[in-house]
């Protein structure tokens, strides 16, 4: 990571060779888009199990007090040696339906990443946009977190404390298997997002064209480097190019401040 910088690789078009309308409006009115999280690529994510120890129905209650009205909570033998897992078939289902209203916003800490061009950019025929993290927190008013790499199902403590429940939502948002650990991957995480679209216009300092940008159909190079100019200004905006010697990605200056 660049100091304080994370980035966000988009393309330009679509298959059919459309606009990408999020890529668009994000590069020219400043606009992120948070992502509900079925949408995501990894059909692993949101997989952590809480675990439940020492759980009274006051417990529960209290963290998700729904449940007084529910006959069949109402129901369960507290004391019996199958009540955790009652209770797990009860809430899990509860908390993965909660996982579809939360927003997340992926960023990457590597702005040099071959895979990440490749993936996610259009095979390098994309953009690449870095964001000011302490900005971007504060203009969008949610934090980022890093995404933690795991070998195998976190399982976390249950807890009646509303703070702990919604760090283990987090953790539920931010953990991956281990194979995307290369995406340096980082995550604005909205548990309850008033809208999907922001504008984070302030928080944009740095703009990345892909090595292959040329090769999109009817692409002018330099006009869209002078509109990126007008708009950001104090934006610095670089290419990305092959160094033959390292069979590596390289970013040079094209425009800066």
């Amino acid at each position: 990571m660049n100091g304080n910088t994370l980035y966000k690789y988009r393309s330009l078009y679509k298959e059919d060779g459309s606009l990408n309308k999020f890529t668009w409006k994000l590069l020219f009115n400043g606009e992120i888009y948070l992502s509900d999280f079925e949408s995501l690529n990894d059909p692993c994510e949101g997989q952590i199990i809480p675990r439940y120890r020492d759980i009274t129905k006051e417990k529960i209650l209290k963290i998700h007090p729904w449940l007084a009205t529910m006959p069949y909570f109402n129901d369960i033998d507290w004391k019996s040696e199958e009540v955790v897992t009652r209770i797990q078939d009860i809430l899990t289902p509860s908390i993965k339906e909660k996982l579809k209203k939360y927003g997340v916003f992926c960023v990457s800490s590597d702005c040099e990443n071959d895979l990440l061009w490749a993936h996610y950019a259009d095979s390098h025929k994309g953009i690449c946009v870095g964001f000011d993290i302490d900005k971007l927190e504060k203009i969008s008013g949610y934090k980022i977190y890093p995404v933690k790499p795991e070998q195998k199902r976190p399982e976390v403590e249950f807890s009646d404390d509303e703070s702990h429940y919604k760090n283990f939502l987090i953790k539920m948002l931010t953990t991956k298997p281990m194979c995307w650990k290369y995406e340096k991957e980082y995550r604005m995480v909205a548990l309850s997002p008033q809208k999907r679209n922001i504008c984070c216009f302030g928080a944009i300092k740095e703009i990345y064209l892909g090595c292959r940008i040329e090769k999109n159909k009817n692409f002018n190079r330099e006009d869209f480097i002078r509109r990126l100019k007008k708009v950001h200004p104090l934006c610095v905006i670089k290419e990305m190019r092959v160094n033959i010697d390292t069979l590596k990605i390289e970013s040079h200056h094209i425009l800066s401040k």
